[in-house]
């Protein structure tokens, strides 16, 4: 979802090479981007930051949001605004119980959590949001690794494909069963 465009008028670059992406605004790079130009224009709390440490990451911004740098919390909550109102619409098509929000900026802020579940809530309709629950991954940085690994023991294990690789020991070097299982 990250690379979905939220705004058109945009003219922030993603890395994906598209405008006004859902990442370019939101994400990490946009906590740095924002943050560096608040420092600039003075924001004290930011520029200490950037003079102790010579550049900024999304760490620095969030920190300083958690501290209750008002700056610091209004970027936070716009971001926390745009990946809210991309949820919603998911949350519209889906209706999900559980919406889980991945990655190291997501991971490290109640503030930002707090403007994602804010953004879904008001903006989705009551029936699609009564038992959503919106929490951030327990599996930190490894969770979209340790995710794939499970899916593809879970297949491995699976009656028709254990079947198929049981006769030779182990499914290494068996091409023929990554095909569809019997």
């Amino acid at each position: 979802m990250g690379h979905t465009q939220v705004r058109r008028d945009s003219d922030v670059l993603c890395r994906c090479g598209k405008v006004g992406c859902l990442e370019a605004l939101a994400g990490g790079q946009a906590l740095v981007r924002e943050g560096t130009a608040l420092a600039a224009a003075g924001n004290e709390t930011l520029a200490g930051r950037l003079r102790e440490q010579g550049s900024l990451d999304a760490s620095d911004v969030l920190w300083a949001a958690a501290r209750g740098d008002q700056a610091s919390v209004e970027l936070v909550g716009r971001c926390g605004g745009l990946i809210g109102e991309m949820l919603s619409t998911a949350v519209h098509f889906l209706n999900p119980a559980l919406v889980v929000l991945g990655g190291r900026v997501a991971q490290s802020s109640d503030v930002l959590l707090a403007a994602i579940r804010q953004t879904v809530y008001a903006k989705s309709l009551p029936f699609a949001t009564r038992r959503l629950e919106i929490t951030n991954a327990q599996l930190g940085a490894d969770g979209g690794v340790i995710g794939v690994a499970t899916m593809v023991v879970d297949e491995l294990l699976s009656p028709g494909r254990f079947v198929a690789w049981t006769p030779f020991g182990a499914p290494a070097g068996r091409p023929d069963i990554a095909g569809p299982a019997a």
